[in-house]
């Protein structure tokens, strides 16, 4: 499973049977936290689940990848700043820690 999931970090438009890519999961996480931003929510809390976390972790730090999805842990806590800067994040808590 983690061979597949690191393909998934290395080609964005790969997508498995009965699944969705990379770039499409993207999409839609980050409707749903534009979403908030429309409706001026300031501090929102998100749960989702490790691989699509590392998505939108990797829209905001491109460095983000396969390695850094591997090291997450469960449960993992990150903070976004989207304002005034755009996408600042940072790991503020970790199972691991």
């Amino acid at each position: 499973m983690a061979r597949a999931i690191k393909q998934t970090f290395h080609d964005e438009n790969l997508q498995f049977k009965g699944g969705e890519s990379s770039k499409e999961a993207t999409q839609r996480v980050l409707a749903v936290v534009y979403e908030e931003v429309d409706n001026l929510n300031e501090i929102s809390l998100l749960v989702t689940h490790g691989n699509l976390m590392s998505l939108l972790l990797r829209h905001f730090d491109a460095s983000f990848g396969f390695q850094e999805w591997s090291n997450l842990s469960n449960p993992d806590l990150y903070r976004i700043d989207l304002f005034p800067a755009k996408g600042v994040m940072k790991r503020i808590w970790s199972q691991r820690e």
